[in-house]
């Protein structure tokens, strides 16, 4: 298939530093500096600590993080909307304003043709991001799949009128929508996931949840991909300190700002049940019974990749089918280099994944499979 991914380049223009200097907040510079010496010369930075683990073709990440509290107005993308897709307008409940979706088909659709349907999530440590940044990437996703793609703006934690748990109600509602509105949107209610990346990879955990314990949609699976789970990593109550993820892209820094800021005003202390809805990776294997067949991926340098090792473990303890990838040697996000072959992997795994998913229930297939090779059924 044809990938439309964000190249590298654009990342660039997102905020991220590729030189030796490394903005620490949002409001240094984007395009970032060399640290200079007392004599006023120009120093390069030593490597990173994890640097010698970076696959071939991943060196020049080295040294590549996203400015720490950045937002979609330091990027100039605040209130963009994307140019190629139809926009739905959702009621939120609890809520008085209304959420925007965009809907994006394969590129082989025709008119009243009735497709699979992903709810897809996009990422932004809760703080930055929107639909129309990663339009190009929903666009392949919809072409990978030959299915319609349905991704919701939700309100970010910078937003002045943000309050937990606001991003929650929202894509839950959105998903309500879809399958309420299925046969005005020419989709099949009965063949749906949910995906995301990142923190849109976290929020899609929650809403697996929360729409498990309190929805009715009935889902054919999750995608996971790198999903942002435990905020504790990177903190004080960290449990992992692995000192050999997270120096790329998406640190430490980053991720006690961005669950920080979602949670931050929050009055009242959560329950243990209600814990799960904010940060799935301290879900019990109990509390994950039940849950929609799950692909995950991650990189074994990204700060993610121990509490999404961790939480894959937990869904198949609690009989979850679940395909778990993690690919040596990269960081967070590192299917922006598109020319690798891991990213040749990754959407290779991801879509076949995808098509699974969608196309059969991988269980009975599996049950079906061992009985006509047992017994020639």
């Amino acid at each position: 298939m044809k990938r439309r991914i964000l190249p590298i380049v654009l990342a660039l223009t997102m905020g991220l530093s590729l030189t030796g200097f490394t903005s620490k907040t949002a409001g240094d510079s984007a395009a970032g500096t060399e640290k200079q010496s007392e004599t006023g010369k120009d120093e390069k930075k030593a490597p990173s600590k994890s640097a010698y683990l970076l696959a071939n073709g991943y060196e020049l990440m080295d040294g590549l993080t996203v400015p720490v509290g950045i937002s979609n107005k330091d990027l100039g993308v605040e209130g963009q909307e994307p140019k190629n897709a139809e926009k739905l307008s959702v009621d939120i409940p609890q809520q008085k304003e209304k959420m925007n979706m965009y809907v994006y088909r394969p590129a082989n659709y025709k008119k009243g043709d009735k497709t699979p349907v992903i709810y897809f999530i996009h990422g932004g440590g809760y703080h930055f991001g929107n639909v129309s940044m990663d339009e190009s990437k929903v666009q392949g996703v919809a072409d990978g799949s030959n299915a319609t793609v349905v991704a919701p703006d939700y309100t970010l934690s910078l937003d002045p009128s943000y309050k937990y748990p606001m991003e929650l109600e929202q894509v839950y509602a959105g998903l309500l929508y879809i399958y309420e509105h299925a046969d005005e949107l020419n989709v099949d209610k009965n063949n749906m996931l949910i995906e995301g990346e990142s923190a849109g990879g976290g929020l899609t955990a929650r809403l697996a949840l929360y729409n498990r314990d309190k929805g009715k949609v009935p889902l054919k699976g999750q995608i996971l991909i790198y999903p942002m789970l435990d905020y504790r990593t990177g903190g004080d109550e960290d449990i992992y300190n692995n000192e050999y993820a997270g120096e790329f892209v998406w640190t430490k820094e980053n991720n006690v700002f961005g669950w920080g800021k979602l949670i931050e005003g929050q009055e009242k202390k959560l329950t243990d049940e209600e814990m799960i809805y904010f940060s799935p990776a301290v879900a019990t294997v109990e509390q994950l019974e039940g849950l929609p067949q799950t692909f995950m991926i991650v990189g074994s340098l990204d700060l993610f990749c121990d509490e999404d090792m961790d939480y894959a473990q937990k869904l198949m303890q609690a009989g979850v089918f679940t395909e778990l990838h993690v690919e040596p040697g990269v960081p967070h996000a590192y299917e922006y280099l598109e020319w690798t072959p891991q990213a040749d992997r990754f959407f290779e795994l991801r879509d076949n994944a995808t098509t699974r998913m969608l196309g059969n229930n991988v269980a009975e297939k599996a049950y079906g499979d061992i009985l006509k090779y047992l017994f020639g059924l």
